[in-house]
């Protein structure tokens, strides 16, 4: 895990990159996603 002071992303590993503005929709693109809800708090199933 990698946290970049200057730009703001949170770097969890080679296929998930959180940015500023980074969205639920931008997630649902990711491998991590399997029908979690926006509105709740959510776990990742799969290992970093």
């Amino acid at each position: 895990m990698f946290i970049n002071l200057n730009n703001g992303t949170l770097d969890l590993g080679d296929n998930l990159v959180l940015k500023p503005n980074f969205s639920f929709d931008d997630f649902k693109k990711t491998t991590f996603y399997s029908n979690q809800d926006s509105v709740r708090m959510f776990y990742l199933d799969k290992k970093l």
